[in-house]
């Protein structure tokens, strides 16, 4: 039987078996994060509330010691933490023993060993459960492809079935220069370092309770999206050995790269679409899925006979539909999407979405309310609503500049063009008048204004994205003290004293023309 319609609804149904427990087990996986990220903002919040001043916390503060009863209260959790990882992970265990034998240990100390203790034991559900996943995920593919590949030919052959020790193998086996338990390992470790910096970098700016457990969630957020990404990949890659080793044992001599017909296929895979290529070729990630991360792309059996049927195709909307089998996926896009508004948005929507995301981000921290409420919403209206989206393109950059420094500096340091620092350093330079207590002398004022500008002008480098530039300006035009400021304009300006003070206060507000005209403000 060798009609290309049986292959491609055998392999379809493969798919969506193991589709359907990568699924589940992802969904297990978020409840997992959850928790973690529920015992974490815990472990925060009770550190704010015993330590925090004014709901913030300062890292000197952070890093003073336990005091007895802190110190008895926390080995109380280290015994507990060693009791549940005792089974699971012994090597947690072993450094909760060296934790436990301490008798100084800081605030912060105490803090990241009840967070790495979520983690630890986070990672640790994803290590057995996600090992159970790619193992059944093996041994179902195999055993289904072998059946089909029997039923379709109407020859039955002998083949080995894999026993604990062989799907050990398989899933300790290295592929691009590592194994599931390799990349899982790498992401807990960044995890964790990521964490511990966050933390005292929050610390450092003093921020507020709400705004830390805020980027504890947004780090765990993203890590949930890596870990989706693993197993997604992961699975891909051995339910492929697994067909693989099916073609082998029932003698397949060829393979035919069959991608999913919707606007979420790489570029990659858009061009080995219907390839054909020897088994003894196969090379995972040149010849043979997954091809990349996330990938979506299989394989069938292929016979010289195989020349009719239909093949799966998908729109914008996820509604499914079948075309010719032999069409590939430049036809099919040039027949479906290309010239067609709804699709090919659609697609601008695929191709964009990382892009697109770090801008929505960006305009939901500077506009709050006004920015859309969802991403979809965002993406909804930058392509397909061109007045609203110029309107909103428009009230950014006037927000934005209104901004202080510690507010846009989580998302835009080291980030933004020459324009865009120079109109941020323009507008609260010019607002420093505003600033200042004009009560005090005009010296005391003067001294105020000084200040403000040196600060705006450090922040406003800081923005830079080009930092070699910033060196040069660091360089070149230095922050001057007060008195050297003062000094500078008697010497040349020929002015006493009090004309100076008047004028540094007069001149605070006024940046470099000539600059300014450079970039087109002026």
């Amino acid at each position: 039987m060798n009609n290309q319609n049986y292959w491609k609804k055998r392999a379809e149904e493969i798919a969506d078996l193991e589709y359907q427990k990568v699924e589940d087990y992802r969904l297990r996986m978020q409840l997992e994060y959850k928790d973690a990220l529920k015992s974490i903002q815990r472990d925060i919040e009770i550190f704010y509330s015993r330590f925090a001043q004014n709901n913030d916390i300062s890292l000197l503060e952070a890093k003073k010691l336990l005091n007895s009863d802190e110190l008895e209260e926390f080995k109380m959790d280290l015994a507990e933490f060693r009791r549940m990882s005792k089974q699971a992970n012994p090597d947690w265990e072993k450094e909760l023993v060296n934790v436990s034998l301490k008798t100084r240990i800081t605030r912060l100390e105490a803090l990241q060993v009840r967070i790495r203790n979520a983690v630890e034991q986070l990672y640790t559900g994803q290590q057995d459960e996600g090992t159970e996943l790619l193992k059944d995920t093996y041994e179902d593919t195999y055993f289904r492809n072998i059946y089909n590949i029997q039923s379709g030919t109407g020859i039955g052959v002998d083949f080995a079935k894999p026993d604990n020790a062989a799907l050990d193998k398989v899933i300790n086996e290295k592929w691009i220069g590592s194994n599931y338990s390799d990349r899982l390992w790498k992401d807990k470790i960044a995890l964790l370092t990521e964490l511990q910096t966050n933390l005292a970098q929050a610390f450092i700016r003093g921020d507020s309770i709400d705004k830390t457990t805020k980027t504890v969630a947004g780090r765990l957020g993203t890590d949930f999206n890596k870990t989706r990404t693993l197993i997604n990949t992961e699975s891909a890659y051995i339910a492929q050995k697994a067909t693989f080793d099916g073609y082998k044992a029932t003698g397949v001599e060829q393979y035919q790269i069959v991608a999913t017909l919707d606007l979420h296929t790489s570029k990659l895979c858009r061009s080995l679409d219907l390839k054909i290529f020897n088994l003894s070729d196969k090379e995972i990630g040149v010849t043979a899925p997954p091809f990349h991360p996330n990938c979506r792309t299989t394989t069938v059996a292929y016979f010289d006979e195989m020349m009719f049927g239909e093949r799966l195709a998908r729109d914008s909307e996820g509604k499914t539909y079948y075309v010719d089998r032999n069409m590939s996926y430049e036809e099919w896009y040039n027949k479906y999407v290309k010239g067609n508004h709804k699709e090919e948005v659609a697609e601008l929507k695929t191709k964009n979405k990382s892009s697109d995301k770090k801008q929505y981000e960006e305009y939901k921290e500077i506009l709050g309310d006004e920015a859309p409420k969802t991403f979809d919403k965002f993406q909804e209206l930058k392509y397909n609503n061109s007045n609203e989206w110029n309107e909103l393109k428009e009230k950014y950059p006037k927000v934005f500049v209104t901004k202080e420094f510690n507010e846009i500096a989580p998302l835009f340091k080291e980030k933004l063009s020459d324009l865009e620092t120079r109109k941020w350093y323009k507008w609260h330079d010019e607002n420093i008048p505003n600033l200042i207590d004009k009560t005090q002398s005009i010296e005391d004022q003067a001294k105020q204004a000084h200040d403000l500008r040196n600060t705006y002008r450090t922040q406003a480098r800081d923005l830079m994205k080009n930092q070699e530039e910033r060196k040069q300006l660091d360089i070149e035009h230095p922050n001057k003290s007060f008195e050297n400021l003062i000094a500078d304009k008697m010497d040349r300006k020929k002015m006493t004293r009090e004309e100076a003070i008047k004028d540094t206060l007069k001149t605070a507000t006024k940046t470099n023309k000539k600059v300014n005209k450079s970039l087109g403000l002026e």
